[in-house]
């Protein structure tokens, strides 16, 4: 923003039937990056927070409701769908006026449920498990939330905006159970774009040796005007700020593909 006013992040609130209510380390991430946090509730008009703020983040949270992607509830505990569907108004608001949008575990899995929804060419090549094992280090491992548990292969020029094109890998903490897998065709078995989503971190992490494929820890998508990053870890529990001061700030936005 011109002059140092920091940039105003919104960030959307879960609720109760009697309270309203965030994990505070999101909030606490937004302004160790030098973020203005904006809280974003159901009591204001989408419309307002969007002319308001400019950018989303959308924060982890409960399970998404299969129902409204087709799906049968297997294994998607505590879902609710009011929330599912403001989350999603306010994600649809945002791109529809090129805001850049940042997901975090819930909000990576609604930001690749709606894309996968708005291309259904794709289902062939990636795919929502409702469970995955090995995921959930809270409650099958007892860890804290900023301890890490597993490894992640990740594109530092996908995450980081470095001028470094060869894949790393580091380790991240992990707080989910549901995930997004890609099963990439047989001519591209190695394949991590797909048009204009560009998966820049993943792993095998809970995965059978015979499972083909891999598990989608991190993207980066070009959504009509707007760009978007997600993660499945939990980066405002590492305090790994850079991540999001890249994206809001110093991030170029990606080409097209020409696909």
């Amino acid at each position: 923003m011109d002059g140092g006013t920091p940039m105003r992040i919104g960030i959307s609130l879960s609720e109760s039937k009697t309270q309203f209510y965030v994990n505070q380390a999101y909030v606490a991430y937004l302004r160790t990056a030098g973020f203005e946090p904006v809280i974003i509730s159901t009591l204001n008009e989408v419309e307002a927070y969007v002319e308001f703020c400019d950018a989303l983040l959308l924060p982890g949270g409960i399970d998404l409701d299969p129902n409204f992607y087709g799906e049968d509830n297997v294994a998607s505990y505590k879902v609710d769908p009011m929330k599912d569907d403001f989350e999603r108004q306010l994600l649809h608001a945002f791109i529809g006026v090129g805001k850049r949008v940042f997901g975090i575990c819930r909000g990576f899995q609604l930001i690749m449920r709606e894309y996968l929804r708005e291309n259904p060419q794709m289902d062939s090549s990636i795919g929502y498990w409702q469970h995955i094992n090995g995921h959930d280090q809270v409650g099958t491992l007892s860890l804290d939330r900023n301890v890490t548990s597993h490894r992640v292969s990740v594109l530092p020029s996908g995450l980081y905006g470095q001028n470094d094109d060869i894949t790393r890998s580091m380790y991240v903490n992990s707080m989910h159970h549901q995930g997004v897998m890609a099963v990439p065709p047989s001519k591209k078995p190695n394949a991590t774009r797909f048009g204009n989503l560009q998966v820049v971190a993943s792993s095998r992490h809970g995965m059978k040796a015979k499972d083909k494929g891999y598990i989608i820890e991190g993207v980066r998508v070009l959504w009509h005007t707007a760009e978007l990053l997600a993660v499945q870890w939990h980066p405002e529990e590492l305090v790994d700020v850079s991540l999001i001061q890249n994206f809001f700030n110093q991030g170029e936005v990606m080409q097209t593909a020409g696909e």
